[in-house]
């Protein structure tokens, strides 16, 4: 099998591309990677790739021309690339749509009798009153955030683009994932700032759970669904079956109190103001993500991963353990 990887350079698509480059060799892949690397560890990533033969091919998806005639057939593309700081209000959020959507286009007939698999992201969802076992793959979704919102539209594109170009696709929706390497000014920076020293989110008891998924896990069903021709034409909200409640994520310390009727008036007066009100794109999305930590709203109900792909998972505490352990593997 040859695979075709767009954002190897990243954290997910840089995990595996060790794992696929270990079973099938350097000869079955073909990496692009972003001209400009969004920060030091995936420049250091971009660097190890090279060191290790391969090729990369260098191309921004929101320009101009495409370089299609340089891609070699492919049987499988996996489509990590995309722009994932919620933080920063950018243009190359649009990466995530019409960034796809280049993607696709360019490749056209190379995408015949081919397999696209897609990450999408539980910021699409924004569902802030959930089913007791979480949010599956039928509700319809209302992000708030241009985030969300162009990852949703990439998986639009996809299913709307196989048709001309006869491909099969798989459209993975990806809860927060962790593990050494995890994204700089991210949710484990946080709780790492936490068990250091001090954080102000992580001093609250915060009533909500959130679905997480370790990056060997992640690797692991890719493997998967790669090698067994698993979830062809489907959608799947991929995480660890267990959701983490916060009060477990940010670890033992002394908490101020936070009543669940407490937190949901908060959250109903949040989500008020953030829906009606155009705010700085900072305070928006700090409005954003305290609606999140007050409830269950990025939990997952994953009964159909478990059916269409029956791997254990690592767990929690385990994957805690590795991530703060600063071995990141390919980087070592």
């Amino acid at each position: 099998m040859r695979c075709l990887i767009t954002g190897a350079s990243g954290w997910s698509g840089f995990s595996f591309v060790q794992a696929w480059a270990e079973r099938y060799g350097k000869e079955s892949l073909q990496l692009m990677v972003p001209p400009t690397p969004l920060h030091k560890l995936e420049a250091r990533r971009a660097e190890a790739l090279k060191a290790q033969g391969f090729n990369l091919i260098q191309h921004d998806l929101l320009d101009a021309p495409f370089p299609a005639d340089s891609i070699q057939e492919f049987d499988i593309l996996l489509h990590f690339a995309a722009f994932t700081h919620t933080e920063k209000n950018s243009p190359a959020v649009h990466v995530n749509d019409r960034g796809t959507r280049n993607l696709l286009e360019a490749l056209g007939d190379k995408l015949k009798g081919t397999r696209v698999i897609y990450f999408g992201s539980c910021a699409s969802l924004d569902i802030f009153n959930p089913a007791p076992d979480g949010v599956d793959e039928e509700q319809e979704c209302h992000p708030l955030t241009v985030y969300g919102q162009t990852k949703l539209q990439g998986e639009v594109f996809l299913k709307e683009l196989s048709t001309p170009f006869h491909y099969n696709w798989t459209i993975l929706r990806l809860p927060t994932v962790y593990g050494p390497g995890y994204r700089p000014g991210g949710l484990f920076d946080i709780i790492k700032s936490g068990m250091e020293g001090f954080h102000p989110i992580t001093r609250i008891n915060w009533p909500g759970s959130l679905s997480l998924l370790y990056i060997d896990d992640l690797v692991a069903q890719l493997l998967h669904i790669c090698e067994n021709g698993a979830a062809k034409n489907t959608l799947i909200h991929l995480a660890d079956p267990t959701p983490v409640p916060f009060i477990k994520l940010f670890g033992e310390q002394r908490r101020l109190p936070l009543p669940q009727s407490v937190g949901r008036a908060l959250r109903a007066i949040l989500l008020f103001f953030v829906r009606r009100i155009r705010w700085p794109h900072a305070l928006f999305i700090s409005g954003w993500r305290l609606c999140h930590l007050l409830g269950d709203s990025m939990v997952f109900n994953t009964a159909n991963a478990q059916q269409q792909l029956p791997l254990d998972y690592t767990g929690f505490d385990e994957g805690m353990r590795r991530t703060y352990q600063n071995k990141i593997p390919g980087l070592e």
